[in-house]
């Protein structure tokens, strides 16, 4: 991008990865990861006695942001899509609120 940003444009469109919380934050960040060019390294990173949440947001902090130098722009479309599923959307929109 121009302005020197990495972007990941995430559709989410489709109910496949809305199963439950931890198959759709899985996915969120391996599509993030790969997105921005990186491998998916969720078998290194996802810890199973921690919450959801918890390890989606160490993904982030831990793995994508100490490999991108540049800021990262996270486009997400038919996010309206998530509505349907409350239990996925209460936790999702809470995550990136924080």
């Amino acid at each position: 991008m121009q302005e020197g940003y990495q972007t990941s444009l995430i559709d989410l469109w489709g109910p496949d990865q809305l199963v439950d919380i931890k198959t759709f934050l899985q996915w969120f960040c391996a599509t993030v990861s790969e997105d921005l060019g990186l491998e998916v390294q969720l078998e290194k990173y996802w810890k199973p006695y921690l919450s959801n949440q918890y390890n989606c947001s160490e993904y982030f902090s831990d793995y994508i942001l100490q490999k991108v130098t540049s800021p990262i722009v996270l486009g997400l479309d038919d996010v309206d899509e998530i509505f349907a599923y409350p239990n996925i959307a209460e936790e999702f929109f809470k995550l990136l609120r924080s």
